[in-house]
């Protein structure tokens, strides 16, 4: 089986994730990763093909370069070309390109990764690339991936047949992190939000628990808020005027860095309004730190399976208290879904499939 893996957009956790399963997958069978120019490929184990194209390198031209319909087709000529068994489009569904590599590739056939089965409040561009994706990229998918049963209705609603639904979770990206691990971190009473800052992501929310915990010294707990992204002007203020209670490292971080952040940390908290799914979880349990999260999205499936606690999004108090509670918890399956694992469940997507819409010479056999 040659397996073609095409991800549109490698930034950050895209990256991350390109890499990951693209990996995975070449321990097993013949894969030729499709990515921009400017992937980092020291991610990589394994060997497998590499197939670039160019884009810009700015968000701008990025975008500028995926409306270039041709682009497109020229791109799924070139990956026509390798003879795939499978081509797997890892993210950016809603991309311009993305309805043009379905439909030249769909008698490959073709799957696709949905993360955003529901955009995120206040994401109009998450709304446009939703309406693409529906209308010309997942009806042509012989296979459509999502990473939780919460999600296989809002794929259903755009049409896509249950038999072609398939759930597989989202691996961990501990890997890039617990090799930085040093022993001379200690754990702190610390509270940590590690990831982008967005509105959706509720970190006003959890600055308010943290007002709600100065009083009594004895469960106080700081809270860490690391990674870029712009911060509420209000919740900022908050932030500034607690140095006792908050530290704010609003930028993007290093590797190392994050392993840091984790090590120190007695908590990990994903106060979000909504949500699909996300790593932390998973690389959390890695470093031994038990989750809090808000009961929305996958993290009602993932938080629970890495031993973590649910709270009501948008709640305060619950969130405080349930943060206090989780200090000390063990975490569960923190050696659990690694890419090598999960490989497994897409080799046999890609047959189901195959056996049915491969030309007759390449057919599988019964």
């Amino acid at each position: 089986m040659h397996v073609v893996t095409v991800a549109l957009s490698v930034r950050g956790a895209m990256g991350q994730y390109a890499a990951s399963l693209a990996s995975a997958l070449a321990k097993q069978v013949s894969v030729t990763l499709v990515v921009p120019q400017h992937f980092d490929v020291g991610h990589l184990q394994g060997k497998m093909g590499i197939m670039t194209f160019r884009t810009g390198a700015t968000r701008i031209r990025a975008g500028l370069e995926f409306l270039n319909l041709w682009k497109g087709r020229e791109l799924a000529d070139s990956i026509r070309n390798l003879r795939p068994s499978a081509v797997h489009l890892l993210n950016s569904d809603g991309y311009p390109w993305a309805p043009i590599l379905a439909q030249h590739l769909a008698d490959v056939p073709f799957f696709v990764t949905v993360h955003d089965p529901v955009p995120h409040s206040g994401d109009l561009v998450g709304h446009v690339n939703q309406t693409v994706s529906r209308l010309f990229t997942l009806r042509h998918a012989r296979g459509v991936h999502v990473h939780s049963e919460a999600f296989r209705c809002h794929i259903r609603k755009a049409g896509v047949a249950d038999d072609r639904i398939y759930v597989i979770p989202l691996g961990t990206f501990a890997h890039y992190y617990l090799p930085y691990r040093d022993p001379a971190v200690s754990r702190e009473r610390m509270a940590l939000f590690f990831g982008r800052i967005q509105s959706y992501k509720g970190v006003d929310v959890l600055v308010q628990a943290g007002l709600l915990l100065r009083w009594d010294e004895t469960r106080k707990l700081r809270v860490a808020i690391a990674g870029a992204g712009k911060l509420p002007r209000r919740t900022y203020r908050v932030i500034k005027a607690n140095p006792d209670l908050f530290e704010l490292h609003n930028r993007y971080l290093s590797d190392r860095e994050v392993a840091g952040f984790f090590q120190r940390a007695a908590v990990c908290v994903l106060p979000y309004l909504d949500a699909t799914q996300s790593a932390i979880p998973s690389i959390a349990a890695a470093f031994g730190v038990p989750v809090v999260a808000s009961s929305v999205g996958a993290f009602v499936e993932d938080v629970p399976y890495y031993g973590g606690l649910l709270v009501p999004p948008g709640e305060p108090k619950a969130l405080a208290e349930t943060m206090l509670m989780a200090v000390g918890c063990p975490v569960k399956n923190e050696t659990c879904r690694t890419w090598d694992q999960l490989a497994a469940s897409f080799i046999s997507m890609y047959a189901r499939q195959r056996r049915d819409w491969l030309p007759d010479e390449r057919r599988l056999p019964a």
